[in-house]
């Protein structure tokens, strides 16, 4: 045999004739289907003593507030940080203001956060939704979640995944890890105030 056939022969030996192993990986422990994801969504809207209609601020504690929750439902989670120049808009494609009347201002955050939980799906993928009831009536992919924050003279600059215990950020400009509870109340407790304050002065 010619060294061509040798080298063709050495080719056809080195690649397995069995079928590709699948490119999707198993979902993780933890993982729950889209419509516990929505129940669970749902639970945390509800929620009354989470400020989700304080658009300016309190994300970061929303979002630890939420990631324990679901702790306690025994749902993993983890957080979704994107920063830049972002514009969050409404249903009807205008822009968040804050108080929500024409004289309000028009909000514009330097980042935004909010957990993620994995949800399994029918073809055996997962993909990370955004629990982020301050934006939306249900979970979000992280590209949906991206683009309700993609308003005019938005900038998304970078979108970085984070374990629960990062409180403020965003992470990369130096992450700060919560010490207990009471930084999440004391911050919501703030925030509260100040909301109602601009919402009946």
């Amino acid at each position: 045999m010619s060294w061509l056939g040798d080298l063709w022969d050495a080719v056809c030996n080195f690649f397995s004739p069995a079928p590709a192993a699948s490119s999707v990986s198993a979902c993780p422990a933890g993982a729950i289907t889209p419509q516990r994801a929505q129940e669970v969504f749902n639970q945390l809207k509800a929620r009354t003593d989470i400020p989700f209609n304080y658009p300016p601020d309190c994300c970061y504690a929303r979002a630890s507030v939420m990631c324990d929750a679901m702790k306690d439902m025994g749902i993993p989670s983890s957080k979704v940080w994107t920063s830049g120049t972002l514009v969050p808009m409404k249903p009807d494609g205008t822009p968040v203001r804050f108080p929500p009347n024409p004289g309000g201002q028009q909000v514009i955050w330097g980042y935004h956060v909010a957990p993620v939980v994995q949800v399994a799906q029918p073809d055996g993928s997962c993909v990370p939704m955004v629990m982020d009831p301050s934006l939306s009536d249900r979970p979000l992919t992280v590209g949906e979640w991206n683009t309700i924050m993609s308003g005019p003279g938005s900038k998304i600059e970078k979108t970085v995944f984070t374990d629960p215990s990062v409180f403020y950020g965003p992470p990369e400009n130096g992450p700060e890890y919560e010490s207990s509870s009471d930084n999440r109340k004391t911050a919501i407790d703030g925030h509260v105030k100040t909301r109602d304050a601009a919402l009946n002065p």
